[in-house]
């Protein structure tokens, strides 16, 4: 759906699970859109169509760079049949594995000239998921080139099938020089070899995209917990937040505040995914929110569906938090990750150049698909 006269783009998906779109096509669409350079920076890529698109654009004459989580190219250690003494390359390479799709797929792209980096970041997890074409900067975000059609996609889908077809997630695409410039500068400093906690950098600004602001902040650097904190708090009395969550840990600062503000007159609902959230944990949040009153929620099990992926939460039907930060103190202190905030309170800013119903109109579409997934869902239940 298209916002802010259709430089922001929203989407929701797998139409397999009743969303509105078809993410993996969106995401094939918007690379076929480059006319110059592609910048792909995303934590898991086995998708074969998402990857043939890379492909046709490489073959297109397209200058074309990916950066990989390294853990999706290595197989975990199986302590109970590790791999003999004398097993051949071939054996290994014909070996049906969990990641063998991930590790053909990286070959292919190699094949086609495309140049593949893994991140550096062993401790931690290359988390991003996000798409710049046409436009590329050096890591001070200087010396910018720009193709014929900018954009920047993003938000908390994977280039996988898991995450097009069975997994609910979001996209976002912006069409604006400042946020696609900031990113394009994350992939800089990634693609020379920064990841993890590193260079400060400018503080996060504010952006003006056709009336609706936009602010745009990575992780760790950034403390985006903080940020998602302080939007909470702008919710008024009598507001309503609307949180949709993959990993919600009890270790970050935002379940307090949510309890907080659900025992001062806001009314508070959260659903989770149910593997993230399983009572037999003790590091989710779940209990905690539970305890204190506010509405926890999982979606009901069906087929076809595999997590709830999404990193969404919206306030007050005025501002949207998204993008890949999860709710957990790794994506906070250690994770490569991104979080978006757009718009903003009608009485924070008395600014004329601020489009509120714009940002109504763009928290009115999240917060209808989180409310969708909330009415095909049934209360968390503590052990």
């Amino acid at each position: 759906m298209d916002f802010a006269g259709g430089r922001i783009k929203g989407y929701v998906g797998p139409q397999e699970l009743g969303a509105a779109d078809d993410l993996e096509q969106v995401i094939v669409d918007f690379i076929g859109t480059a006319t110059k350079t592609i910048d792909v920076a995303v934590q898991e890529l086995d998708n074969a169509a998402i990857a043939q698109a890379l492909i046709d654009q490489k073959l297109a004459g397209r200058s074309v760079r990916v950066i990989l989580n390294h853990s999706y190219l290595q197989e975990k250690p199986d302590k109970d049949h590790p791999v003999p003494p004398g097993t051949s390359v071939a054996q290994l390479a014909a070996e049906a594995t969990e990641y063998k799709p991930n590790r053909e797929i990286f070959g292919a792209l190699c094949r086609c000239g495309i140049d593949v980096r893994i991140d550096f970041n062993p401790d931690a997890i290359f988390h991003h998921k996000f798409c710049v074409v046409d436009v590329r900067c050096d890591v001070d975000g200087e010396n910018v080139r720009r193709g014929g059609h900018p954009g920047l996609l993003t938000g908390s889908a994977n280039f996988t099938g898991t995450d097009c077809h069975t997994n609910l997630n979001h996209l976002l695409a912006f069409r604006d020089a400042d946020v696609e410039q900031q990113f394009a500068q994350e992939f800089a400093e990634a693609w020379s070899g920064e990841f993890g906690r590193g260079r400060l950098g400018k503080p996060p600004e504010t952006v003006d995209v056709a009336g609706v602001p936009v602010k745009v902040l990575f992780s760790p650097d950034h403390g985006p917990e903080a940020e998602v904190v302080k939007q909470l708090l702008k919710c008024p009395k009598q507001g309503k937040i609307d949180c949709a969550m993959f990993t919600f840990a009890g270790s970050s600062a935002i379940d307090d505040a949510m309890i907080v503000l659900a025992g001062a007159e806001r009314t508070v609902r959260v659903v989770l995914d149910p593997g993230q959230s399983a009572p037999s944990k003790k590091w989710p949040a779940a209990s905690n929110l539970n305890d204190h009153g506010i509405d926890v929620r999982v979606p009901n099990p069906k087929h076809g569906f595999r997590k709830l992926h999404h990193k969404l939460c919206v306030i007050d039907g005025s501002t949207v938090v998204a993008g890949s930060f999860n709710y957990s103190e790794p994506a906070t202190l250690f994770n490569d990750e991104a979080l978006l905030v757009l718009g903003c309170p009608s009485y924070e800013d008395d600014d004329p150049h601020v489009d509120h119903a714009a940002c109504a109109q763009l928290a009115t579409f999240f917060g209808t698909e989180i409310g969708r997934i909330i009415a095909d869902s049934h209360a968390w239940n503590a052990p």
